[in-house]
């Protein structure tokens, strides 16, 4: 018999039936898988049918252009799942590369919010827990302790140095900067993919990241805010340290150092004030396959 190691406190939950993975959802949260998969009461259906359901990369949004970036390193690769929520990156991510045989060397998932017990529940449903790491603590732009804010409901998990209000519950997380963490890695120098969804912390994780940016071994996938954009790092805008280090894209569209200001506007304008960026790091040895994969899945 199987052995779970994690329960969530009572709540309300939704499980989402994704064809080929299955996922537990919080109701106080306006986040809703909708875009992989139904609703649906129970998941018996699912675990019944989980070992003979095909895995199909094609219906996972974005799935064309991170194909072509994981293809394009030469050697496994290790992913950096910062901000993992409930596995809605992680999980799919990796069923994915299984399917198409791109080797992952490990995958390191991190949640410092409430939602970490629901991302360990999912991890185990899909019988990913030898592949996928969870780490119950933040990024940051040092190494320590730091307070996380939640507020549960009509946002996305919660954030380090987030609002105080009468609502906002806290808990004291560990953190680490990503050159911390690499530090300790078993490979060092391998490739890496790093994802950062961190509710516009994104700058100051980034800006205690130099030694693996001058290494020019990973590609990035973050969320970038327009404020955050503006927001003044230890040299500069985060903005301009993203255009001075890498080739900047959002889908197929190349945002430059001429037209970043434009594109902060653009963005700010947005209903939710929002963008998904790769981040291609400049003279890698990867760089030409990547930018050719870009163009290719246009």
């Amino acid at each position: 018999m199987r052995k779970l190691d994690t329960s969530t406190g009572f709540g309300r939950y939704t499980f989402y039936d994704c064809e080929f993975f299955g996922i537990f959802a919080p109701d106080s949260e306006t986040f809703r898988p909708t875009n992989w998969g139904k609703r649906a009461y129970s998941s018996e259906q699912f675990h019944v049918e989980r070992a003979s359901r095909k895995v199909t990369p094609e219906t996972v949004a974005g799935w064309g252009i991170l194909e072509g970036l994981l293809s394009a390193f030469d050697d496994s690769v290790t992913i950096l799942d910062v901000g993992g929520y409930i596995g809605t990156f992680c999980i799919p991510t990796a069923l994915c590369c299984a399917e198409k045989g791109i080797e992952v060397k490990s995958i390191q998932s991190f949640e410092p919010g409430p939602t970490h017990e629901l991302l360990k529940i999912n991890i185990d449903i899909n019988e990913l827990s030898d592949q996928i790491t969870v780490h119950h603590a933040a990024m940051s732009s040092f190494d320590g302790y730091t307070k996380y804010r939640f507020r549960s409901g009509g946002s996305i998990g919660g954030a380090v140095f987030g609002n105080d209000d009468s609502d906002t519950m806290e808990r004291i997380a560990p953190c680490f900067t990503i050159d911390g963490f690499c530090n300790g890695l078993e490979d060092q120098d391998g490739p890496m993919l790093v994802k950062l969804d961190t509710q516009g912390h994104e700058g100051k994780i980034m800006n205690r990241a130099r030694k693996l940016i001058s290494q020019k071994r990973a590609v990035w996938l973050i969320e970038f805010i327009a404020w955050t954009a503006r927001s003044e790092i230890d040299d500069g805008r985060f903005a301009d340290l993203l255009t001075n280090e890498f080739y900047v894209f959002e889908e197929h569209k190349e945002i430059t150092s001429e037209t970043m200001d434009a594109f902060i506007d653009e963005v700010d304008a947005r209903p939710h004030r929002m963008a998904d960026l790769i981040l291609i790091p400049r003279d890698a040895p990867f760089t030409q396959k990547m930018l050719a994969s870009i163009k290719e899945a246009s």
